[in-house]
């Protein structure tokens, strides 16, 4: 099963917009609402880790700081035990630490996601 995330922005700004069950759905909502340029559809299969073509995850901990603590990736043969719907989720421990499942190129780049995400809790006070 496919399912279409629309986004928009940039780097730092790149956001999901909406998620739908099919691409004329998503073009719809971009069409209504007047996004620019730098908004697509994006398709991701369901419940698949093969999707996900030259990333690896990893699995990323840092302090408020923007310290690493901790940066390991994740072996394919693990992957299959961890749901999907980890990556991207800050656990954020006693709001003194952000850790984080991320695909990622390679460790600096799975280090670089985490620190933007540690500076957006940390704008809205969630990390303290």
């Amino acid at each position: 099963m496919d399912m279409y995330v629309l986004t928009d922005g940039s780097y730092s700004d790149y956001h999901i917009v909406g998620v739908f069950s099919s691409k004329k759905k998503a073009l719809q909502l971009k069409k209504e609402a007047k996004l620019g340029s730098d908004c697509g559809v994006e398709v991701f299969r369901v419940d698949e880790f093969d999707n996900v073509p030259n990333l690896s995850l990893f699995s990323i901990c840092m302090n408020k700081n923007g310290d690493t603590q901790e940066a390991s990736k994740i072996s394919k043969d693990n992957l299959y035990g961890l749901s999907a719907a980890l990556t991207g989720i800050p656990d954020i421990l006693r709001k003194k630490k952000l850790c984080m499942f991320v695909f990622a190129k390679d460790e600096e780049h799975a280090v670089k996601i985490v620190n933007e995400k540690r500076i957006q809790l940390i704008a809205n006070g969630e990390l303290e």
